[in-house]
């Protein structure tokens, strides 16, 4: 039997967990470099979420599923952050205004799109604390 298929649901919602806080990293770049406000804090508990969760895939022991837990909770804080900040507050204003006075309206569909993968990748890493990491043999001998 391989090592994947001894694997159970939290490995692979972990395996998703990095993949969404790499592209969530690299999604809140593409909103800076289009002329959104930069947040060190935003960068830190970003790139802190892919370490935890890629730790916690090569870790596989009692505290893994506490080390993905660490990385929702950055994870979360990322989106509070970004969600929070003025920049992306004041262009909603502008948006529900109709007027171009404090943000930038054209951002909406990277704020939008950012948001939503720090909170999918949130909630995949809480998931994931909840669901075998193994899958458990059969002691019935495949009888029902």
């Amino acid at each position: 039997m391989s090592d994947f298929a001894k694997r159970g649901l939290s490995f692979y919602l972990n395996i998703a967990v990095v993949l969404f806080a790499v592209i969530s990293t690299f999604s809140y770049i593409a909103y800076t470099s289009a002329g959104g406000s930069a947040k060190y804090g935003i960068y830190f508990v970003a790139v802190a979420a892919v370490v935890t969760g890629c730790v916690s895939l090569l870790v596989q022991n009692k505290y893994s599923d506490l080390i993905l837990l660490l990385g929702s909770g950055f994870l979360s804080a990322g989106f509070a952050l970004f969600v929070t900040s003025d920049d992306v507050i004041l262009t909603f204003v502008d948006y529900i205004f109709k007027i171009n006075y404090w943000g930038n309206t054209e951002l909406i569909p990277n704020i939008i799109t950012t948001a939503v993968l720090f909170l999918v990748a949130s909630a995949l890493a809480i998931l994931g604390c909840f669901v075998a990491r193994t899958n458990k043999p059969d002691i019935t001998g495949g009888q029902a």
